[in-house]
């Protein structure tokens, strides 16, 4: 027997925006990682955004740091480092693991900034190349070590990173092997912003190949060199760097301005420039800044 018509009450939805309040007071401890990894145990529904913070950054110190991600994490594939944008690479071996397993390459693809560094006398070896243009997103690269070794190592570059935002290199040994195979990825280097210090003689036209591969996007240039005597190779110029908006040169003495930077090529043509700072040694520890009319005075 129907005692009636029957009403069924369905309550709003309300979990996607309680969900976008919880992400975004997430976002707010950015900075806090321990709060981060409290979160995790909250919630399962709050474990994605939390991860998206405690692996935006990740840093190999040696292979041991490597091999226990791998044992935490065994499928690449639903690994978290997806979130990761920044990754430093203190190990060089390390590089060249992660570039022998195609999976584990493919979950950093979402890495904007790599800082690839070797302590002491250990080299860097030129598999890390290889592991360079292997990130689609790439825009800042920071390589530092004593010495980049090639030791003949073969591989295809297998992609060609935007590189459009600061290359940073300050190799005692191997520049020029730094430099062709920045300079060798299928598309070029499209850097804003260039740091280099250079520490070898010679060194000085590598750093100019950069400049001039990078030309038609470069609007900062931060040289330094560490160097007494000075190169055959002759001054770095900027004719084709037409963008540039600022450049900072710290020589080892004054009287290298001129043999290592020709600052007559900043011409008119270069509209954007806003300033040139020469920093020069002064005594034992202070630096003097020089603008560019005191400069060519002298």
């Amino acid at each position: 027997m129907s005692i009636g018509p029957s009403f069924k009450t369905e309550m709003p939805n309300t979990r996607p925006r309680n969900q976008e309040i919880t992400d975004y007071i997430i976002d707010l401890l950015h900075d806090e990682p321990e709060t981060h990894r409290q979160c995790c145990l909250v919630s399962r529904i709050w474990v994605p955004r939390t991860r998206k913070h405690l692996f935006g950054t990740i840093r190999f110190k040696s292979s041991a740091d490597l091999d226990a991600r791998k044992k935490a994490f065994q499928n690449s594939l639903s690994s978290p480092t997806y979130h990761t944008r920044c990754l430093v690479v203190n190990c060089t071996r390390v590089a060249a693991t992660i570039l022998g397993e195609p999976g584990r390459v493919q979950s950093f693809s979402n890495v904007v900034r790599l800082e690839l560094s070797s302590y002491f006398t250990t080299p860097l070896y030129s598999e890390v190349f290889g592991f360079i243009s292997s990130l689609p997103l790439l825009e800042d690269l920071e390589i530092k070590s004593v010495r980049v070794c090639n030791d003949a190592c073969v591989f295809q570059h297998s992609t060609s990173p935007p590189s459009t935002g600061t290359l940073g290199i300050y190799v005692a040994r191997g520049m020029e092997f730094a430099a062709r195979q920045l300079l060798d990825l299928p598309n070029g280097c499209h850097f804003r912003r260039l740091d280099c210090a250079w520490y070898l003689e010679d060194d000085v036209r590598w750093v100019r190949a950069l400049v001039e591969g990078c030309a038609g996007t470069l609007q900062y240039v931060h040289l330094e060199r560490d160097v007494a005597k000075t190169s055959r190779a002759g001054p770095i110029d900027f004719p084709k760097a037409t963008k540039l908006r600022e450049v900072t040169f710290r020589p080892r003495n004054l009287g290298d301005v001129s043999t290592a930077v020709s600052l007559r090529t900043l011409t008119s043509d270069h509209r954007d420039l806003r300033q040139v700072l020469i920093y020069v040694p002064v005594g034992d520890s202070s630096d003097d800044r020089l603008n560019v009319g005191e400069i060519q005075s002298q």
